[in-house]
This record gives structure tokens, C-alpha cells and sequence, in this order.
């Protein structure tokens, strides 16, 4: 019985420093596993805008009354 609650606390354990290295290492990576790489950049976006010589800023307008039914856009408008 005792050998078996260390065994899954070393395994916690393990599992919780497996996650905190993989954080640290690809911090900022992201993998996107659509069918149809939706959330990806085309290859002529990509060289659009590698070529821009100056920063881009963009102001994301939104209607607080418009949007009282659509969460996902209200949680979008916060994050940004």
C-alpha cells in the first residue's frame, strides 16, 4: 500500500516537472492540428509580412450593446 501512494506521488511529481521544462522550452510554439490548418498563416501572408518595413497597429472597434448575446467576441475584445 505504501509503495504503491509513492509511486503515484513520484509520478505527479515527474509529470509536474515534464510540464514545467516542456513550458519553458517552447514558450511561444504553437502547433495548429486543424484538418484544414485554419488557425495558419497562407505562405503569401507570411512573405507579406516579412517584407513590411514598419509596424502594423490595429484598433479592434466593438459594440458593447451589439455584442450582449456573443460571449466569444466580448472574451476576444478583452484579450486584445
Amino acid at each position: 500500500m505504501k509503495n504503491s501512494s509513492l509511486k503515484v506521488v513520484a509520478a505527479f511529481i515527474a509529470f509536474a516537472l515534464l510540464l514545467g521544462i516542456s513550458s519553458a522550452l517552447f514558450k511561444g510554439v504553437r502547433v495548429d492540428l486543424t484538418e484544414q490548418q485554419v488557425y495558419s498563416l497562407s505562405e503569401g501572408t507570411e512573405n507579406i509580412l516579412a517584407n513590411l518595413e514598419q509596424p502594423v497597429s490595429l484598433t479592434l472597434y466593438y459594440s458593447d450593446k451589439a455584442s450582449e448575446d456573443l460571449t466569444a467576441l466580448r472574451a476576444y475584445a478583452k484579450r486584445v
